[in-house]
């Protein structure tokens, strides 16, 4: 939800920013709307960082689950093959 927000904000200045260019051009606010730009898309790249390490992390969690009760079935197996 996080990511939605941030990514939502970037998107809105830059509608605001392209629909309104000849308002910004003609007031000298190009380095203002660059600005607030590059700060919004910094924050989302912030946000996208941290939601897919966590992303990564629970991937690599489920994989650790499935192989650790794949390899206990075998040596389950395998034990009440030899006894």
């Amino acid at each position: 939800m996080a990511k939605l927000n941030v990514v939502k904000q970037l998107g809105g200045i830059a509608e605001e920013t392209l629909t309104a260019i000849k308002v910004v051009t003609s007031f000298g606010r190009e380095e203002r709307e660059i600005d607030k730009f590059i700060f919004w898309s910094e924050k989302t790249r912030e946000v996208a960082k941290t939601q897919s390490a966590t992303y990564s992390m629970m991937v690599g969690l489920m994989k650790f689950t499935i192989f650790f009760f794949y390899s206990y079935s075998l040596y389950v197996g395998s034990w009440l093959i030899q006894n």
